[in-house]
């Protein structure tokens, strides 16, 4: 991709924050520190995109099943 170390953003300058749906409409906010080997780590997120192909296969295999 032709990136260099100056072109990655230092997670130590930057002020990241994940918003965690909670009853009655309220929601909590919480901080997230990046790491600088391994960035910013979203739990919600990753859980949501894997819950979300885990689905996608779940569909893609029915409807392989079904074709003639």
């Amino acid at each position: 991709m032709g990136l260099e170390n100056e072109d990655l953003i230092d997670p130590r300058k930057v002020f990241v924050y994940e918003f965690i749906n909670q009853p009655a409409g309220k929601s909590m906010v919480k901080e997230i520190i990046g790491d600088p080997t391994t960035g910013f780590q979203f739990d919600l997120f990753t859980d949501s995109a894997l819950h979300l192909y885990n689905e996608v296969l779940k569909i893609g295999e029915l409807l392989q099943n079904d074709k003639p």
